[in-house]
């Protein structure tokens, strides 16, 4: 698509381009109209603190500066309570302190933004004398009874603190016998771990007395005594030890439930347990030491696994009962914990919200202690806080003119024209309607002879579309003129005399173009012949004001002289055959051969016969008059979207062998027309004055016994 496609195509759819600004620039106004104005100016105003002052420093007065009351104070010192919020006010300030100390005193700096500069230097202004006057007031005794008050509150918060502590405390207390956790997800935990624990307990006695069985047969292969060592005897010691090593184990799993590892509690009771497996197994050794018993190295070596495994089992079969037993504990107590949770975790919370309190009153009474050391200071220096330097200038913010309304506009005007412009382009290569040339000769494959503008102007200002005979020296007579210049190069060519207008589609243009093209031919000094054979909706009499019977119809059925048929019009060297009254099968009377002795009487009385049919994809009368006529010419409407009618149409001329010797391109936008483009500038603008001239009268009556046409509007 070239440039001037793209002109092209942005004027046929110019409305898309204007809805797009219409949208985008109105959606742009609506924001900015309902949109609160923003700050564009920033002020500043300063503080000078003074350097004597020990109690109130620059800092401080520059957190004054941006606090609530300083905020809200100025809003109803500016009138703005309605307009602006705290917040609001917030956003638009900053404070510092400008430089480091010297020996004179420190400058807080106040800025703020403004819509207008008055704005942005009169709220700087009143929230630097806001913060100075809060400051020098903290001096009165409202303050110190501010104080005193906190004070009270404060120890109210922190009786019900201790109160609530107390409550935590105690609970705790009562329940530290309880062995799961308060949550009962990690209490189900818990049990579970214990469980294992107590399974891994069983399967490591299991192993220790696997060892000790091997070992003791191993000991009575090699033995030459008959010893049974099938069980070490028992002692009393012995079972005393079995018993304190559970008692321990079940100690050491408590502790290991409530610390880490590294808790004290928790390495004494393991160094007790190991004291205690050493213990067992110097008395397993004691009870293998038998007076018969080999002497050998051997011999000992293996009692003292034996006695050592022993130890491992006794150990491992007391902590697997004191697994058990916690296990046991654990689950009794498993039904306790949602009740108990619940209990623990409202009392915490009671604990957390006195606990807030108290901090948040605790601040307060920081702060009231403060503004008490600042009150006792100014009253001992008049001088503490200097003077206001007031803001006397606003300068923009960055980004300032981004920010005007008309800037806004602007850019969302020159977005929505982009925005248009893109969806026409887009809309455009969606459209797969005919509207220029190189389309026309892409469907048809045949050559264009004319682009046609349309001819509507034309008819409003004239009242007639019959631009050859009307207003043969205006711009829109010219595409009739190419046309036939192109028609009469190819007929020569291929000796055509006769030709068939027809088109794809009805309301294509195809019968004014049929009128004009055998205008045109006439204007050339040839003798022309324009037969109305669209029997099924005839128009050529409406546009050239003659009466539509007798016509071709009757002459076909022998109902009158081909003499009768014939009109003069007030074109030179023009004939019209009209249509006659509408028969009942149009397509046997062309068929007919008086029709073909009509077009050859025809064409021995005229140099060109120009016959207009109706559409070729709706009836047959085309293709069946093609095949007796020298030529045809097929009328295209631009903007025509059915691809699939125009392939019908070529197909069926095709079949029906019909001559096509080009198309016609119709009621293409005048603007888009070349010949219409470029030679308007020569003719006169049609402005209703010295435009097209008024649709002449009805044709005379030019035989005695016919009485004139009565005139009637082009169609």
């Amino acid at each position: 698509m070239d440039f001037q496609n793209y002109i092209s195509a942005i004027r046929r759819r110019w409305h898309y381009l204007a809805l797009s600004v219409v949208i985008i620039c109105g959606l742009v106004a609506y924001h900015i109209k309902t949109t609160k104005p923003q700050a564009f100016y920033q002020a500043t105003s300063r503080i000078f603190v003074s350097a004597q002052t020990n109690s109130v420093t620059a800092e401080d007065i520059a957190q004054m500066a941006v606090a609530n009351d300083v905020a809200a104070e100025v809003l109803k010192t500016l009138g703005l309570e309605n307009r602006m919020s705290v917040g609001d006010v917030l956003l638009r300030l900053t404070s510092d302190v400008a430089g480091g100390s010297n020996n004179r005193g420190n400058t807080v700096t106040v800025t703020a933004l403004g819509e207008t500069p008055e704005a942005a230097m009169a709220l700087s202004n009143a929230v630097a004398h806001e913060a100075k006057d809060q400051a020098l007031a903290l001096t009165n005794l409202g303050t110190r009874n501010q104080g005193d008050y906190i004070q009270t509150e404060l120890t109210k918060a922190q009786r019900r603190l201790q109160l609530a502590q107390m409550k935590l405390t105690g609970f705790k207390e009562q329940h530290k016998d309880l062995l799961v956790p308060l949550d009962y997800g990690d209490a189900k935990r818990m049990i579970s771990e214990l469980e294992d624990q107590a399974s891994r307990a069983e399967s490591e006695v299991q192993q220790n007395q696997n060892r000790v069985s091997q070992l003791q047969r191993t000991i009575g292969h090699r033995s030459q005594a008959k010893i049974d060592v099938s069980s070490a005897p028992s002692s009393a010691v012995v079972d005393t030890l079995n018993k304190t090593l559970a008692e321990k184990s079940v100690l050491l799993m408590d502790q290991k439930m409530k610390y880490t590892d590294e808790n004290p509690k928790v390495k004494e009771t393991q160094q007790q347990i190991d004291a205690i497996k050493d213990r067992l197994q110097q008395e397993y050794k004691k009870s293998f030491s038998l007076e018969n018993a080999p002497t050998s190295i051997e011999y000992q070596f293996l009692v003292g696994d034996i006695s050592r495994y022993q130890a491992e089992k006794r150990a491992a079969e007391a902590q697997k009962a004191a697994i058990a037993r916690l296990a046991g504990r654990a689950k009794a107590q498993l039904s306790q914990v949602p009740e108990l949770e619940a209990q623990y975790g409202q009392l915490n919370t009671e604990f957390l919200t006195a606990q807030n309190a108290y901090m948040d009153l605790r601040n307060r009474l920081d702060q009231a202690q403060l503004a008490v050391r600042i009150a006792n200071k100014q009253q001992e220096d008049k001088q503490g806080i200097g003077l206001v330097d007031d803001a006397r200038v606003a300068q923009p913010t960055p980004g300032y003119r981004l920010q005007q309304p008309k800037v806004k506009m602007a850019i969302a005007f020159f977005i929505s024209i982009i925005l248009g412009i893109g969806i026409i382009l887009f809309i455009e290569g969606m459209d797969t309607s005919i509207r220029d040339v190189d389309q026309m000769e892409d469907r048809y494959q045949l050559p264009v002879l004319g682009v046609i503008p349309t001819l509507r102007e034309a008819a409003l200002k004239s009242g007639s579309t019959l631009v050859l005979r009307d207003s043969p020296g205006s711009a829109f007579a010219e595409p009739y003129r190419i046309m036939r210049a192109n028609f009469l190069a190819l007929a020569a060519q291929a000796g055509a005399r006769s030709v068939v207008i027809t088109s794809t589609l009805p309301g294509e243009g195809k019968s004014t173009t049929a009128a004009n093209f055998a205008s045109s031919l006439a204007e050339s000094h040839k003798k022309v012949v324009l037969v109305d054979a669209d029997l099924r909706n005839p128009t050529l009499h409406k546009s050239f004001g003659v009466r539509k019977e007798p016509g071709l119809s009757n002459y076909l059925n022998g109902e009158c002289t081909l003499a009768d048929a014939i009109f003069p019009t007030t074109t030179e060297n023009l004939l019209l055959v009209t249509a006659g009254s509408i028969p009942e099968n149009p397509s046997r009377l062309l068929t007919s051969a008086r029709m073909r002795e009509l077009l050859d009487a025809l064409g021995e009385m005229a140099d060109y016969v120009v016959v207009d049919t109706p559409p070729a994809v709706a009836f047959s009368d085309a293709m069946e008059l093609a095949q007796i006529v020298d030529s045809m010419i097929v009328v295209v409407g631009a903007g025509s979207r059915l691809e699939s009618a125009h392939f019908r149409a070529r197909t069926q001329l095709a079949n029906a062998r019909a001559t096509l010797v080009g198309t016609v391109l119709n009621r293409v936008q005048a603007q888009d027309v070349d010949s219409y483009r470029y030679s308007a500038r020569y003719y006169p603008r049609l402005n209703g004055r010295d435009g097209l001239p008024n649709r002449p009268p009805a044709l005379p009556n030019t035989t005695g016994d016919r009485p004139s046409a009565p005139a009637e509007t082009a169609g």
